[in-house]
């Protein structure tokens, strides 16, 4: 029977997204995985039942399972040299046919080289602390796409190379006055180390040269199509899941500023891709999160417990990125994931992702409350979406502050999950105990 699923990630990202797609890939018959958000900064975990293991960025985290196809959306951002080197990573655990089950919609935005050092540039020099970044060029590359309107580079762009060369051209020029407006103090008399690379991509056309032949070869390699893909996977009467980016806590409109990403990481775009074909299957959406709170870098993270350090040992989400900055746990929060669920337009169910990590905890808690710093109550957090941007900015030091309430209760996997289910009013629909698939359980949507 047809269906669709699409999943959301409730948290600040890292809530087990990808292990959660690969299990519900094998689960049912399924024909395509969806991306609908973010892009080639993903990290999505997936480990096979035979013990593979692969970061998934760009292709589908579906990808392990023999014959899934993957669609990359028009709201998803491309890096064509690191999809091309992500095949060759995949290929190392017996996948070789992953660029072929690959359709890009032309429309989708391809981050430049360029954009990439404009982000580094600016989160490194920023003045007043780090605002979080995967240093990718995520956010500049979307804003080109709202300045440079027609200019803007897109896939489809790799089946017309001088239609690039030309892009690339002007992309380079406006970046380069970036550089120097917005950078100033790079360009003194000791010019500073990042400043002379920064130089010599702006300057030097065999770079140029080489961005046209890595779009060459993935062009030559994968689909360039676009929504029909959707349409055309419906027909096959196997499921299509919509994979999800970041998390709803980090959204564009609905995160906690200055600490969000540059994109709609809800269900919107999901539903719009969906209404956009006309579509007529029902679906079900799925929240994912994990039994506890976690989130890179800075920003508020309200039930942060270094103590949980302690016991939460994670093999595949480190503290090494440059950019990200360290991991940090929590316990479970169910106001921010309440505020998450309706900020997304609510769900039918959620994943709760992780429960092994807390098996080995002396006891379990979760908030029931905010304190403010004046002793005020909270219990639920203010719609951003109506929020102005200074009005948000102060929500966020006012989290910054705050200090939970919390209830205890026995490490007991059915008591923990109730829980869960009670205080962000909904039900449980899967878990996960594990890396794989095996490690899995689902229940009636």
């Amino acid at each position: 029977m047809t269906q669709i699923l699409i999943l959301v990630d409730l948290g600040y990202g890292d809530s087990g997204k990808g292990t959660m797609v690969d299990a519900y890939a094998r689960r049912t018959p399924t024909e395509l995985i969806v991306r609908y958000s973010g892009g080639a900064q993903a990290s999505h975990n997936v480990v096979s039942p035979e013990g593979f293991h692969h970061k998934f960025s760009q292709l589908g985290s579906g990808t392990l399972v023999p014959g899934v196809k993957t669609y990359l959306g028009p709201e998803v951002l491309i890096h064509p040299s690191k999809l091309l080197l992500e095949n060759d990573f995949i290929k190392r655990v017996g996948v070789h046919d992953a660029l072929g089950r690959l359709t890009i919609d032309k429309k989708a935005p391809i981050i430049s080289e360029f954009n990439i050092i404009i982000n580094q540039t600016r989160e490194h020099l920023r003045n007043v602390g780090r605002h979080g970044s995967c240093g990718m060029g995520i956010y500049e590359t979307r804003m080109d796409s709202r300045t440079y309107g027609e200019q803007t580079l897109v896939a489809e762009d790799m089946l017309n190379i001088p239609r690039a060369l030309d892009k690339l051209l002007y992309l380079r020029e406006e970046k380069r006055k970036v550089l120097f407006t917005d950078f100033p103090q790079l360009f003194g008399k000791n010019i500073h180390q990042s400043a002379q690379e920064a130089y010599r991509i702006f300057t030097d056309d065999t770079f140029i040269e080489h961005t046209l032949g890595i779009f060459k070869q993935l062009a030559d390699s994968i689909t360039i199509g676009d929504s029909d893909t959707i349409t055309q996977a419906l027909q096959t009467g196997k499921q299509v899941i919509f994979e999800p980016s970041q998390g709803v806590l980090l959204d564009e409109t609905h995160g906690f500023l200055p600490y969000v990403t540059g994109s709609d990481v809800t269900t919107k775009p999901a539903n719009a891709l969906l209404a956009s074909i006309g579509n007529k299957v029902p679906l079900t959406t799925i929240g994912v999160i994990r039994a506890y709170m976690v989130r890179h870098g800075a920003g508020p993270l309200v039930t942060e417990d270094a103590y949980l350090q302690k016991y939460i040992m994670e093999l595949h989400n480190s503290s090494g990125h440059p950019w990200q900055g360290v991991v940090r746990f929590g316990w479970f929060d169910p106001i921010a994931v309440s505020y998450a669920i309706q900020a997304t337009g609510g769900v039918d169910g959620i994943a709760v992702t992780c429960l092994d990590q807390i098996s080995v905890l002396p006891e379990y808690k979760y908030a029931t409350s905010y304190v403010s710093t004046n002793g005020n109550t909270i219990n639920a957090l203010p719609n951003q979406a109506t929020l102005t941007d200074a009005q948000k900015i102060h929500v966020t030091e006012d989290l910054g502050r705050m200090r939970p309430t919390y209830t205890t209760i026995p490490v007991d996997t059915e008591k923990i999950l109730t829980t869960i289910a009670q205080t962000c009013n909904t039900k449980i629909v899967a878990t996960s105990s594990g890396p794989t698939s095996v490690n899995k359980s689902f229940f009636e949507v």
